[in-house]
């Protein structure tokens, strides 16, 4: 028997919907008073969990060895410890059943989410030590129930989890779990999900469900596990709903059509879709679990129309095709973009951009951090795969150029995205102090990168200088040419983070503030993303709101720079006060912007102006605390690159009357476009002058905003508008 690993829960929380599944409590059976109670509950709860496991490999018992066809398995035993067993009957104990079934039911949603957690620890294992897991068997469903007693024996439950079994072989106490998983020698393997429908627990129903879906590409039937998230499977199937709360059911932008009757509605789909929507089937995706079989209609996917805002460079055209090409391609949180570079002419040879499906786990880099950490890394990180290889396919296919021309792609993106990209651990990225697993420069092939077999160019990872000023920063600032640069410089690049960069090439400072999704549409009510048909731009003329929107086509919603020029306006007409309050009847109505094509009005909202203010307040703290540590006013400034699609498209004047930058720098500042994604354009022209990258990583030197005492001072200040 090899060593006994012991694993401990972290921040284990019961999924409520989890809880009122296992309670079987439907709408409108006192569903309010059943919330209230697991909100009261739930910090007593996590104070007796206790969750403890314990896995090690053995062999088969030699009786089971010509059943299962395999000689080796795991043994696993979780429990979330006696605390939770004596909170619940305390409460039977009181004559309060209600609360004693509902510890019971956060128990059990306790020990699922717990089971998740010692899974990706087996995962883990089994890429150390080189195994698979081809089969999960429990008893007594699969095996005698007197394997229990044997686990229990083996993992020494009683000394190194405080178990006992009784003489029936039940493990106390109750609210323990003891599975088997056969291995092999195949770490590519890897099947350790219960199967509810074999286990004959009512609490499971797991069981599998049919599901229907229709898009406008056609429809598909799919087989899932009963009890999954709609919204969960839908980007597993590669369809890209917009969900910027990462399926928390706070945004209401996951809708689709369901088209079986009486499904239940939830608290979310209340509090977002209206009365006929509800009659119509209309439901939040993320809300919606699948029990039984169901048709459902997408109607409006996030589809891949997205621009590369900034790029300014005009392809080249070129009747000659050359021996080689490279792709630079900007992995940004939002939008990914790709360059297409001749490698014997240097020029542009064409552009592609699509949506980031990672969305649908949350429009900012830290929601996409949680989700990883909560287990769901490797689906992040086969979504964006995904999307780099359709995006190098669609690049080539589109000028029919052989794959195997294709000899070096360079990827820059922030430090959690390459993490994701890479397979990478999130977890020090969570919290302070924040150490990722590398930021060197990497060159890998494109096979082990992208998971595609189809390329065989090397991928070119290029330096980060910090846990987020990671290497599209790099890139962006190389492509600025800052290692050239005599005069101190400003180096600006909104986006869910503003990342900003304060000197010249003897030295600077760096800094990365947490501006949040609005920027690029997320947390706005009707806000989107850079596509066409976001509303961009907006003026005041005669009392009325002139909008222009991406593409010029019909409106579908509001993107960053949208959302901003209307601010200012509003503001520039006395409609917003300094403070950011609304006139009447607005604040309470919303400021109307305008009318989609089927009839709805889209508004700018106050609760939109207040994400707005958090945005820009923290980025121009950001830039006064820079500022105070190099010692310069804006006097000393020569040059500010206000970088990225959006401050290409962002109207300076604009954004400084609602204070977002500074009013003295505007005619200092240029708008160079998408420096992440020229940054690896500008390496593949001139790879020899790519060491660069590496010099300008040696000359930074981090300012952690969080640490200093004027930033939130400053921060204060800068919410209001000048």
């Amino acid at each position: 028997m090899k060593d006994i690993r012991m694993i401990t829960g972290k921040s284990i929380i019961p999924e409520q919907n989890l809880v009122l599944r296992l309670l079987e409590c439907k709408e409108g059976e006192g569903l309010e008073e059943i919330l209230m109670q697991y909100e009261t509950v739930l910090p007593k709860f996590r104070t007796y969990l206790q969750p403890r496991a314990a896995v090690a490999a053995g062999e088969v018992p030699k009786e089971l060895q010509k059943d299962i066809g395999h000689e080796k398995m795991l043994y696993v035993l979780l429990t979330l410890g006696g605390g939770i067993d004596r909170l619940a009957e305390s409460y039977f104990s009181k004559g309060d059943a209600h609360l004693g079934l509902l510890v019971n039911a956060m128990a059990d949603a306790s020990l699922f989410a717990f089971d998740k957690q010692v899974q990706e620890f087996i995962k883990r294992m089994g890429r150390e030590e080189g195994f698979g897991v081809c089969t999960r068997l429990e008893a007594p469903s699969d095996l005698p129930i007197e394997m229990q007693k044997t686990a229990f024996d083996v993992l020494e439950a009683d000394r190194r989890l405080g178990l006992s079994i009784t003489s029936g072989y039940m493990l106390k106490p109750l609210k323990s779990m003891c599975y088997f998983l056969v291995i092999l020698k195949d770490s590519g393997v890897f099947a350790v999900g219960h199967d509810c429908g074999t286990c004959g627990s009512k609490t499971c129903g797991l069981s599998n469900v049919v599901l229907k879906i229709h898009t406008h590409y056609g429809e598909k039937k799919i087989v899932c596990k009963k009890g999954s998230r709609l919204g969960e499977v839908l980007i597993k199937q590669g369809i890209a709903l917009p969900m910027p709360c990462g399926g928390a059911g706070k945004c209401g932008k996951c809708k689709v059509k369901i088209k079986n009757a009486g499904l239940p509605v939830t608290l979310a789909d209340r509090n977002f879709l209206t009365e006929e929507e509800l009659q119509a089937g209309v439901r939040l995706a993320c809300q919606v679990e699948l029990t039984e079989e169901l048709t459902v209609s997408i109607e409006h996917e996030e589809a891949g129309e997205a621009v590369i805002l900034g790029s300014s460079d005009s392809e080249r055209k070129h009747r000659k095709e050359e021996k080689a090409y490279g792709i630079a391609v900007d992995l940004g949180t939002t939008t990914l973009a790709f360059s297409l570079i001749g490698l014997e002419s240097k020029g542009l040879r064409g552009s592609y951009a699509c949506m980031n499906s990672q969305r649908a786990y949350g429009a900012d880099v830290m929601s996409r951090i949680q989700a990883s950490n909560q287990g769901r890394g490797e689906s992040l990180k086969k979504i964006i795969q995904k999307d780099l290889c359709r995006g190098i396919k669609a690049l080539l296919g589109e000028r029919q150029i052989s794959e195997k021309k294709l000899k070096k792609i360079i990827i820059n993106g922030n430090t959690p995205m390459i993490h994701l990209l890479l397979g990478y651990s999130c977890q020090g990225l969570s919290k302070a102090p924040f150490t990722p697993v590398s930021l060197c420069r990497k060159v890998l092939p494109a096979k082990e990168v992208l998971g595609c077999m189809d390329f065989s160019a090397e991928v070119i990872l290029p330096p980060g200088c910090s846990p987020f000023i990671g290497a599209d920063i790099t890139a962006g600032l190389f492509a600025c040419k800052w290692n050239l640069l005599r005069q101190p410089c400003l180096f600006i690049d909104l986006g869910t983070n503003g990342e900003m960069a304060l000197g010249d090439k003897t030295g600077f400072y760096t800094a990365s503030t947490a501006v949040g999704p609005a920027f690029e549409g997320g947390n706005i009510t009707f806000g989107m993303a850079s596509v066409a048909g976001a509303v961009s731009g907006a003026d005041m003329e005669e009392g009325k709101l002139k909008i222009h929107t991406i593409g010029d086509k019909p409106p579908l919603g509001i993107c960053g720079t949208g959302v901003i020029e209307i601010v200012a306006e509003l503001l520039k007409n006395d409609l917003i006060d300094t403070s950011g309050k609304l006139a009447m009847p607005y604040f309470e109505t919303g400021f109307p912007v305008a009318e989609k094509e089927d009839g709805e009005m889209i508004k700018i909202y106050q609760k939109d102006i207040r994400q707005l203010q958090l945005a820009k307040g923290a980025v121009r703290a950001g830039i006064q605390v820079l500022l105070e540590k190099a010692g310069i006013g804006y006097d000393g400034i020569h040059k500010v690159f206000l970088a990225g699609g959006f401050g290409y498209y962002l109207d300076g004047e604009k954004a400084a009357v609602i204070g977002l930058l500074p009013k003295e720098l505007l005619e200092k500042t240029v708008t160079p476009g998408n420096t992440s994604l020229k940054g690896g354009e500008r390496y593949l022209r001139e790879e020899d002058k790519g060491d660069a990258m590496e010099e300008i990583v040696k000359k930074a030197r981090e300012v952690v905003l969080a640490k200093e005492e004027a930033f939130e001072r400053l921060y204060v200040k800068c919410m209001d508008f000048p």
